[in-house]
C-alpha cells in the first residue's frame, strides 16, 4: 500500500474495551502493546489482507451460491457461522457439516439422465447431515464457539467435547473408524465378521439343507441355556440369520449383560427352515463364545468387588474377532485395555531389552519418546522389578504395569508410586488370586484369560418344524 501511495488503514477496536481485547485476542494484544500502542484507546495502523477482505462467496446452509448449480465449501465460502479464527473454524465446520450438506444438496438438485439407477445399498448406522438434530445457523455457531473453539490463552489446545455435538460421523465402507479399528461393536463391524463366518461355513450354499429340506418349509427355534451364565452377543446372533435370509425373525428374550439360568429361553428364531438351519451353527458359535467371555469376566469382577480395582482385558484375542470379544468383556462388567498398538504407548519387557542393549538410560529413552508424542497420547511402561519404578516415574509416564510381582512386591510398588500414576497388575492372575491382588491397592488388573481361555458356554438351538 505504501509503495502504491495508498492511505494508511487504521483498525478501530476501542469499542470492545481493554479487558475484552486482551481476553479474546491475547496474542494480538501483546504484540500491539509491545510496540507501544494502546488499541483499547486509539485506532491502530494495520495492513489489510486480501483473504479477509474477500470474505468468501455467500452461500446458504447447504452450500448453494446465488449462481444456480454452483456450490461453495471451505475457504471459498462465507456461511456466516465462522468464529474468530477463520481457518480453524472452517476446518471444523466444513468437515463436520457443510461438506456433507453441500454434497447431499447437489445430489438432490441435479437433473439426472433417465436411466435405470443401480440398486440402493443401505449403509448401517449412518446419519445424513440434513437429518441431524434441528440445524440452525445460530445454534451451530454457538455450539462450535462453546465446545470446539481454541482456548487462546492456554498453551495446549483443548479437545472437542464430542458429547455436546449433535452430529454422528458417517462411516465409509471398509474404513476403520480410526487407526486401530472400531472401538465399539457397530452393526457394520458385526456384519463384516458374521458375513466372513457364513462364507467360510457355506461358501457355495448349504448342500444338506438345500437338498433335504423343502423350499417352503418354515421353522421355529429356541435358543436355550444349558448352564448358568451371562448373555452376550445378541446382535451378532441376530446378524447370522439376517444375513442368511432377511425373512428370518429373531426375538431376543434377554439383553446383553443379563444373567440366565439353565432351561431359560434366550431367543426365538423363526422363518424359512433352510435359512434357520444354515445360520444355526454360526449364530451359536458367536453367542456361545461371547457369553462364555462375559460369564468369566463377571466372575472376575465379582471377585474384586468393593476393592476399587478394575478388571480389564488384553490384546490376547482371537485374530479378527477382537471387537466382539471386547464387547463381551464389557457385557460381563469388565473394561477394555488399549484396543490396538495404535492407541497408546505401552513399553513392555522386550522394548526395554532393546533399549538396554543400545545403552540408553531408561528415563532418557522414555522422555525422548514422550517428547515426540501428541499431548493426548497415553504412556504405559511394564516393569518386572521394584528397582525399575523410580526411573520410569521420573520420565513422567501415565501408567506403570507391575508384571508378575509377588503380593508383597505389589504392595511395595503401590507404596512407592504413591498415587502419582495409575498402577496396573498383570501376570499370573486367576480367579483364586485376583482378590488378593486387588487388595494390594492396584488400580487395574489385566487378565488375558478373559479372552484367550474363556470356555464357550453351553447353549443350544432347539428347532421345531412348522408346516407350510
Amino acid at each position: 500500500m505504501a509503495a502504491q501511495g495508498g492511505r494508511p488503514v487504521r483498525l478501530d477496536a476501542t469499542a470492545l474495551g481493554a479487558e475484552r481485547l486482551a481476553r479474546r485476542f491475547p496474542t494480538i494484544d501483546a504484540a500491539v502493546r509491545a510496540r507501544g500502542l494502546d488499541w483499547a484507546r486509539d485506532p491502530i495502523p494495520v495492513t489489510p489482507a486480501a483473504h479477509y477482505l474477500m470474505g468468501g462467496v455467500v452461500t446458504d446452509l447447504d452450500g448453494r451460491t446465488t449462481l444456480p448449480g454452483l456450490y461453495a465449501v471451505g475457504e471459498t465460502a462465507r456461511t456466516g457461522v465462522h468464529g474468530a479464527n477463520r481457518l480453524a473454524s472452517n476446518s471444523l465446520l466444513e468437515g463436520a457439516v457443510f461438506g456433507a450438506r453441500a454434497g447431499e444438496a447437489a445430489a438432490t438438485d441435479a437433473t439426472w439422465p433417465a436411466v435405470d439407477a443401480p440398486a440402493a445399498v443401505p449403509l448401517p448406522d449412518v446419519t445424513r447431515a440434513a437429518d441431524a438434530p434441528p440445524f440452525s445457523r445460530r445454534a451451530l455457531q454457538q455450539l462450535m464457539w462453546d465446545h470446539a473453539g481454541l482456548v487462546r490463552d492456554d498453551p495446549r489446545p483443548h479437545r472437542v467435547d464430542r458429547g455436546a455435538l449433535p452430529l454422528r460421523r458417517v462411516p465409509r465402507r471398509g474404513t476403520p473408524s480410526r487407526p486401530g479399528g472400531p472401538r465399539m461393536l457397530t452393526r457394520a463391524a458385526i456384519d463384516r465378521v458374521v458375513a466372513a463366518a457364513l462364507e467360510e461355513d457355506a461358501p457355495w450354499g448349504d448342500l444338506t439343507s438345500e437338498t433335504l429340506i423343502p423350499a417352503d418349509a418354515t421353522a421355529r427355534a429356541e435358543l436355550v441355556a444349558r448352564e448358568i451364565g451371562v448373555f452376550s452377543g445378541a446382535e451378532v446372533f441376530r446378524a447370522a440369520f439376517r444375513l442368511t435370509d432377511p425373512r428370518v425373525e429373531v426375538e431376543l428374550r434377554v439383553a446383553d449383560g443379563a444373567e440366565f439360568v439353565p432351561g431359560e429361553v434366550l431367543a426365538v428364531v423363526s422363518g424359512p427352515a433352510r435359512a434357520v438351519l444354515t445360520a444355526e451353527r454360526i449364530g451359536l458359535n458367536f453367542v456361545q463364545r461371547m457369553s462364555g467371555i462375559a460369564t468369566l469376566t463377571s466372575r472376575y469382577v465379582a471377585a474384586v468387588a468393593h476393592t476399587g480395582a478394575r478388571i480389564v482385558d488384553t490384546r490376547k484375542t482371537t485374530p479378527g474377532l477382537r471387537a466382539i470379544e471386547r464387547q463381551a468383556v464389557r457385557d460381563g462388567g469388565g473394561h477394555n485395555h488399549r484396543f490396538s498398538l495404535s492407541d497408546a504407548v505401552m513399553a513392555k519387557d522386550n522394548h526395554l531389552a532393546v533399549l538396554a542393549a543400545g545403552g540408553m538410560p531408561l528415563t532418557q529413552a522414555l522422555e525422548s519418546a514422550i517428547a515426540r508424542l501428541p499431548h493426548t497420547a497415553h504412556v504405559e511402561v511394564e516393569v518386572d522389578r521394584l528397582d525399575q519404578i523410580d526411573a520410569v516415574l521420573a520420565a513422567g509416564v501415565d501408567t506403570i504395569m507391575l508384571d508378575n510381582f509377588s503380593l508383597d512386591d505389589l504392595r511395595a510398588g503401590v507404596e512407592r508410586i504413591a498415587g502419582s500414576v495409575v498402577v496396573e497388575a498383570s501376570g499370573g492372575v486367576t480367579l483364586d488370586t485376583v482378590r488378593a491382588i486387588a487388595e494390594t491397592g492396584v488400580d487395574v488388573i489385566s487378565v488375558g484369560a478373559l479372552t484367550h481361555s474363556a470356555p464357550a458356554l453351553d447353549l443350544g438351538l432347539d428347532i421345531r418344524i412348522q408346516t407350510a
